[in-house]
Order: C-alpha cells, then structure tokens, then sequence
C-alpha cells in the first residue's frame, strides 16, 4: 500500500496508508514532532494547547505501537519492535531524590 504525508484540521502532520490519519486508520503511522526554532526544547518546556495536543497525540500513537508490536517507517515500511516485554519487565522506577517508596514491578 502507498503511504503518503496528511495534515490534519488540528495541523497535525502524520504518516498514514492513503494519506489516512493514524487515528482514523489505525495503521501504525507516527504523527511527525517538527522542531522549533531549530530545537526540539519545546517538546518539554511548551505549555500551549496546540504543544500538549501533539505531545499526547505522539505518547498515545507510541503507546498504540508498543501494544501492536510495529509501527510504520518514514518510507512507509513496517518496523517490528524487538524485547518489547523483556524492556517492560526491565522498567523500574527510580526516584530522583531517593525519597519515594518502593513501587512493586
């Protein structure tokens, strides 16, 4: 299937089958976080709608993709992901300061 670049009403750009949004899609295209002034930093500092809504828009896609197992490359080609599990049962909280409890994996 072709793949193809669309911007949404809500000026997200995102990688879909047929120019298809991955939300209405579901075809494991990524939605494309374009820098800023050069920089990526807005990712974390910025605080307006528009930089929250793409934010949560690339954590639920990232989230869609770990529980399929893939996600589409730029090219438009399926990349599995590998360890999925072995990197989640690897996860464990730490405290910055060394003052939280002890969270049970």
């Amino acid at each position: 299937m072709a793949s193809a670049n669309a911007t949404g009403a809500d000026g997200l750009e995102s990688r879909g089958e047929r120019g298809r949004r991955p939300s209405e899609a579901r075809t494991g295209a990524l939605t494309v976080l374009h820098p800023r002034d050069g920089s990526l930093d807005w990712l974390r500092r910025a605080n307006d709608p528009l930089s929250r809504r793409l934010r949560h828009t690339a954590a639920r896609e990232t989230q869609e993709a770990v529980a399929r197992g893939w996600y589409l490359s730029a090219a438009g080609g399926r990349v599995a992901l590998q360890e999925v599990q072995t990197a989640e049962a690897g996860t464990r909280v730490i405290s910055p300061s060394g003052s939280w409890p002890f969270l049970p994996p």
